[in-house]
């Protein structure tokens, strides 16, 4: 009792286009959740004074564990079928509860803030240092004014 050859390719394009929706249905769940984290957070997290080098590392991290899923996937589904899915679920599951408990809310923060939310104590320093640069540069335009330099327009960040 098999289904006729008609049935079978209506069946092969119901099952085709099933296979299309879960496909958007991941691709738009996964860009309006986890896909931009690994653009965004570590623009955050990383000081000032290190943010390029941060988020270039973190970004060449990314694209070569893509690549490394990319290679081990194939296989992965070939030797193991469903297993495949549990080691993706398990990883997921896994990074869920990572980001629940060591990562912090960073809603509503400046950049400068983050240094605070992180419990970074360097940045202090790297703040006072440049305080007592803006403080002798101004003392040093001011030292020109009172001796007759040329008045020049002194811009200094709040």
């Amino acid at each position: 009792m098999g289904l006729s050859h008609s049935m079978q390719l209506v069946m092969s394009g119901v099952l085709n286009v099933t296979q299309l929706i879960g496909l958007l249905f991941y691709m738009l769940s996964f860009g309006a959740s986890w896909g931009p984290v690994p653009w965004a957070m570590p623009s955050e997290i990383f000081p000032s004074s290190l943010r390029a080098k941060g988020v270039a590392l973190s970004t060449s991290s990314n694209w070569l564990n893509n690549f490394i899923i990319g290679l081990i996937t194939p296989p992965l589904v070939q030797n193991t079928g469903f297993g495949a899915y549990t080691f993706f679920a398990v990883f997921c599951l896994l990074s869920f509860v990572w980001t629940y408990f060591f990562v912090p809310e960073t809603r509503g923060r400046t950049l400068e803030q983050m240094d605070h939310v992180f419990k970074d104590i360097d940045s202090q320093e790297e703040e006072a240092r440049r305080h007592a640069i803006e403080a002798e540069i101004i003392a040093s335009h001011h030292r020109d004014l009172a001796a007759g330099g040329k008045q020049e327009a002194l811009f200094v960040e709040p």
